[in-house]
């Protein structure tokens, strides 16, 4: 994460307890026999942040309204998205990180993104700012909007974002 220029040694020091608890937590909770699949996406996630850049990234990130957002999870989050540049709100969904997280993380010559996430995106004032981070970091952005729910078990619009880069001039969203 540090020599992607995505945080410093001071932060990533702060960081590393945190993490690290998040990490035994979700491994006790493996071992227990719970929800094993969360534990293989969290260990996922922690060896990639550190991993360097990617040439694709693709995901489907959590939905978590603040007030549900764990608090020192999201302050690193939080962190996270003041290093690119942005400024989070209390109306911050815990999506909006894993995505600027996941853009920072690809190779800017070449990387590719596909993400599901909220149609707020495209609706609400709030990510107005995450618009402009968006068409500022892709060469090309094609959003898939859907006449129909989804997902069956969310009452959630979602669009797929897909996002290249080139390391060429930025065509905006299409």
């Amino acid at each position: 994460i540090v020599a992607a220029g995505l945080a410093t040694a001071a932060e990533m020091a702060e960081w590393t307890a945190p993490l690290r608890a998040t990490y035994d937590q979700v491994l006790r909770l493996h071992q227990m026999q719970w929800d094993g699949i969360w534990f293989r996406i969290v260990r996922n996630f922690f060896w990639s942040a550190s991993a360097g850049r990617f040439d694709v990234v693709i995901g489907n990130p959590p939905f978590i309204r603040y007030q549900n957002f764990q608090e020192d999870h999201r302050t690193v989050a939080f962190r996270l998205m003041k290093h690119a540049g942005l400024r989070p709100t209390r109306l911050t969904n815990a999506w909006v990180p894993f995505l600027v997280a996941s853009t920072l993380m690809l190779n800017p010559a070449g990387g590719r993104l596909a993400m599901v996430i909220p149609a707020e995106l495209l609706q609400v004032g709030y990510a107005a700012e995450l618009r402009r981070f968006l068409t500022n970091n892709f060469s090309k952005l094609t959003l898939f909007t859907f006449r129909k729910l989804v997902f069956d078990d969310i009452q959630q619009e979602v669009v797929l974002l897909l996002g290249e880069r080139n390391g060429q001039n930025h065509t905006g969203i299409r």
